[in-house]
């Protein structure tokens, strides 16, 4: 009799464990099928306004008067901003629910890097940060989407950017080994304690109290994630210091 006590609240314990993960499989679900269903509506009208916004733009409807120019150049940005908003709900809701297309190949995390740096000069020169990357000599090879990991290190460094203090300045380090790695070392805000976790959730933001508020999609480390567990892989944050900024690294499978 006492013997089977036991037994029977582990048997609990395992039909409890398992319901809630059916509960949880079944939220993660529904958040993807809304937010995927939530873009869908959006982009038919934003393609409407987007338009009607560059026919303006190039004076299809006749001459633009020149105080309307300002005005018209901020909604055009603000319409791409929607338009990289609902991009990014859908690729989360294809990541998280499985449907994601993905092509992994052997890709040189050293050329990835040099790439991704590139693409980010415009904003490093306009915010006159620093950016910088070291490589190893011989190569490091990851089993990766190209595409993907570019959209994982372009979210990782305009984020380490967007939190930078005055002049950000950021490094970005490719390591080999057991598995391959990208370090990306800021000098920014730092993360409070109870963020840590919470950023990689998605929709969410951190704030700062001596600092102003940043603008922003709150997506990229939630989908930066969700990518690299894709293929076998990870991203954490590894350390932080309020005030002083934060490590992530980027592991990724070593390709055969």
């Amino acid at each position: 009799m006492l013997a089977g006590a036991p037994a029977r609240r582990a048997d609990r314990l395992r039909s409890e464990l398992l319901t809630q993960r059916e509960r949880l499989s079944e939220a993660v679900k529904a958040k993807s099928e809304f937010m995927s269903a939530a873009a869908h509506e959006l982009r038919t009208p934003l393609t409407v306004i987007a338009g009607y916004v560059s026919m303006l733009q190039d004076e299809t409807f006749g001459r633009l008067p020149e105080r309307f120019r300002d005005p018209i150049s901020a909604m055009q940005r603000k319409a791409r901003e929607v338009a990289a908003l609902i991009d990014e709900m859908l690729l989360a809701a294809r990541v998280r629910s499985g449907t994601a297309p993905v092509a992994p190949m052997p890709v040189d995390l050293r050329d990835a890097v040099r790439e991704a740096v590139e693409r980010a000069e415009p904003r490093v020169t306009l915010e006159q940060a620093t950016l910088s990357y070291e490589v190893p000599s011989a190569m490091v090879a990851a089993e990766v989407d190209p595409d993907h990991l570019a959209h994982i290190l372009d979210n990782l460094i305009s984020n380490a950017l967007t939190y930078g203090d005055g002049r950000p300045w950021v490094k970005i380090t490719v390591t080999g080994g057991s598995d391959a790695r990208v370090l990306v070392k800021d000098r920014g805000w730092g993360v409070p304690e109870a963020m840590r976790q919470k950023i990689f959730e998605g929709f969410v933001h951190y704030a700062d109290p001596e600092h102003k508020p940043k603008s922003g999609r709150g997506l990229g480390l939630s989908i930066s994630r969700d990518l690299a567990e894709r293929y076998g892989g990870s991203l954490d944050l590894v350390g932080t210091e309020p005030g002083k900024g934060s490590i992530f690294v980027l592991r990724l499978p070593v390709a055969s």
